[in-house]
């Protein structure tokens, strides 16, 4: 601010330190003083609001899973589709997620709500980054972790006969196995073959 008389010529200046919230100010001197003036803080886009949906492979028969409160971190079966609904602080005019091995994937802003999705197939992180109506963007987003796991083989466990046996007299064996699994058996069958042949047939 500069500020005159008959003869001089002053300058003067103020310094805001650290500030949180919009301020309003303006300068004056005995009888003078200027037009009010806005000082308004921005703050960059965040998320603040994660709402996780894990689908996992329909061979499973499992629902869907909403987490809300898993802080963005993903554990789910491989091949699981991971569905993200978040919220912003700022209106957003783009979004994507961002994969440990630089990948980009684009998610769909709508004012201060975003989605995505993207298929858990190996473990990693990921973040998110967010460009609001200003053209600010995330500054250092969060990592979130993503843990893939296997689904196991079927189980079998033969109980009877269990080791190698002879062929009794009336050339009838009886057969008995369990079998477990971690989605559920959908089918189980029993593949033999007799001395000497090389094809399975089954049962």
């Amino acid at each position: 601010f500069v500020s005159s008389d008959e003869t001089t010529l002053e300058e003067h200046v103020f310094t805001f330190e650290d500030i949180r919230g919009d301020v309003s100010y303006y300068f004056a001197r005995g009888a003078g003083r200027t037009p009010t003036h806005t000082i308004r803080v921005v703050h960059k886009p965040v998320v603040t609001d994660l709402t996780l949906v894990l689908t996992p492979p329909s061979y499973t028969g499992e629902a869907p899973d909403t987490l809300v409160e898993s802080g963005g971190n993903v554990s789910a079966l491989e091949g699981t589709r991971v569905g993200i609904a978040g919220k912003s602080n700022n209106p957003l005019t783009e979004a994507w997620l961002v994969f440990d091995g630089g990948e980009k994937k684009p998610a769909r802003p709508a004012g201060r709500d975003f989605e995505a999705d993207f298929a858990a197939v190996r473990d990693g992180t990921y973040s998110i980054v967010l460009r609001d109506s200003l053209g600010y963007e995330t500054e250092d987003p969060l990592d979130y972790t993503i843990d893939v796991f296997e689904d196991r083989a079927p189980v079998v466990d033969v109980l009877q006969p269990g080791d190698d046996a002879l062929l009794p007299r009336n050339l009838v064996v009886d057969l008995g196995f369990t079998a477990a699994d971690d989605y559920g058996v959908r089918e189980a069958a029993v593949f033999h073959r007799k001395g000497g042949e090389e094809k399975f047939e089954k049962t």
